[in-house]
């Protein structure tokens, strides 16, 4: 059998089998749709980052290169963050965020992977210059769709920053998210939802939360966490941006130094596609076999959860940096 008829049988298998399961993978991304709960007040901004960031010297992890002085104008400030600045503008500018919220799509389970996805993308690669005349329709398109690629820093024009661009053409990302899901419902990607229950052990989650944390110490980098609800079954995840992480200390409060030898669990600052604009704040204490989520702490029902979490879609990261590298390089 060719591999054209290979992966035409995988996309059809995979697609009637979202139709056909598709109550039982609807994921959480759709729950802020599916709940008529306004924006709680709770939810408020948190300008804050991991403290010991103090010790992390810019560029350091960062995966950039070049001498911002050198190159032309629209490129200097750029080219001049790494990707602790990249999630410190992101945790005190909701203007760096998108506009909207997580879409149904066209099957009416949520696009919450792809709308963190290119959050994530739109934040490494989006160089947003407003002294030019904007785009016309039909190249916005083109701008969005090469955020999607992530193979390139995208020039956008016209705007100063990217929840002014999404409102202009949220319709337009709408659709794009959409046609990305399909794509990878029929190479495969979307299977990773089936990975686990959302249970684990306090060992395994303790693993977990240290080698998330070591990954944001070290590399600096803005993670994509996949979220396994706990009682939903296998296939019902949702996904996280995230933009924070430190160590809570034995007194449990947030740990000042790097010096602390005995932490007690981590505080994790993330954006949720339910509420883009927001950084919400989840607490994990060593010892326990989950987290406790609680993004709409109002609604009886889907107000709070108990997640596990789990790094998805590392991939995307080597293509981001490489396209900074070139750009800040000259090239």
């Amino acid at each position: 059998m060719t591999n054209a008829k290979l992966l035409l049988l995988r996309g059809l298998f995979g697609f009637l089998t979202l139709v056909a399961t598709s109550p039982a993978i609807a994921d959480e991304c759709h729950a802020r749709q599916a709940g008529t709960l306004p924006l709680s007040a709770a939810f408020q901004l948190d300008a804050s980052y991991f403290t010991d960031a103090e010790a992390l010297n810019p560029g350091d992890g960062s995966g950039f290169s070049g001498s911002p002085e050198r190159l032309p104008l629209n490129r200097r400030a750029f080219c001049s963050r790494n990707q602790y600045s990249i999630a410190s503008g992101l945790i005190s500018f909701p203007n760096q965020k998108l506009s909207f919220e997580n879409p149904a799509g066209s099957l009416n389970s949520g696009l919450c992977w792809w709308h963190t996805r290119f959050q994530r993308s739109a934040s490494y690669l989006a160089n947003f210059d407003s002294s030019k005349p904007k785009p016309t329709h039909d190249a916005a398109v083109k701008l969005i769709d090469k955020i999607i690629a992530m193979d390139s820093v995208v020039e956008i024009p016209g705007y100063a920053n990217l929840e002014d661009f999404s409102r202009d053409y949220q319709k337009e990302m709408s659709t794009k998210l959409d046609r990305w899901a399909f794509r990878n419902y029929a190479d495969g990607t979307w299977l990773q939802r089936l990975g686990d229950t959302g249970k684990t052990t306090p060992a395994d989650m303790r693993s977990r939360m240290d080698a998330i944390y070591q990954r944001v110490l070290n590399k600096q980098q803005l993670l994509v966490l996949r979220i396994q609800i706990e009682g939903k079954g296998q296939g019902y995840s949702h996904a996280l941006l995230l933009t924070g992480i430190e160590p809570i200390r034995g007194g449990g409060e947030p740990s000042n130094s790097l010096s602390m030898l005995n932490p007690v669990g981590y505080t994790l600052k993330v954006i949720d596609s339910n509420n883009p604009q927001t950084i919400l704040t989840i607490d994990y204490r060593y010892g326990q076999p989950n987290m406790g989520y609680c993004p709409y702490p109002g609604d009886p029902v889907a107000g709070c959860m108990k997640v596990v979490p789990t790094p998805a879609f590392d991939g995307d990261l080597p293509d981001m940096e490489h396209a900074i590298q070139s750009y800040c390089a000259g090239r």
